[in-house]
């Protein structure tokens, strides 16, 4: 609890300082779950009952925070997206990561053969259709 209050009391001590604040991994989760909206265990802590526990002794602290942000016009920004795993696979990672490098890589090429660049061998395009007419 006490890492998580120290971030708390750390973003409290920004808004004076700030425009918008973003709240993630464990602090997000926290501030979210503050909101009333149910979170999955994290590992950190042994069992779901101890962290919503943990999470419902900062949850004063949190509605201060959100308070103090309205008050001062800071946004406050929790997680918005979330990717849901049993458990962290480095390898499955591995291979998504690499799967959406080559996607980008694809669609980097073929914005750059429409517009009559060069493709990767640093050779001339041909011109994409709308170029021929």
């Amino acid at each position: 609890m006490n890492d998580i209050l120290d971030k708390i009391l750390l973003a409290n001590s920004l808004i004076d300082h700030a425009n918008i604040i973003f709240l993630v991994g464990e602090i997000g989760l926290a501030s979210i779950s503050a909101l009333g909206i149910n979170v999955s265990k994290v590992e950190r802590i042994e069992t779901s009952a101890k962290q919503i526990e943990e999470y419902n002794a900062v949850k004063p602290f949190f509605m201060k925070l959100f308070e103090k942000a309205l008050e001062r016009k800071v946004k406050i920004v929790p997680p918005v997206d979330f990717e849901i795993a049993v458990r962290y696979d480095a390898a499955t990672e591995l291979a998504r990561v690499e799967a959406q490098k080559e996607a980008e890589a694809l669609a980097a090429e073929q914005a750059l053969n429409s517009k009559g660049g060069k493709d990767k061998k640093g050779e001339q395009a041909p011109p994409s259709e709308d170029q021929q007419s």
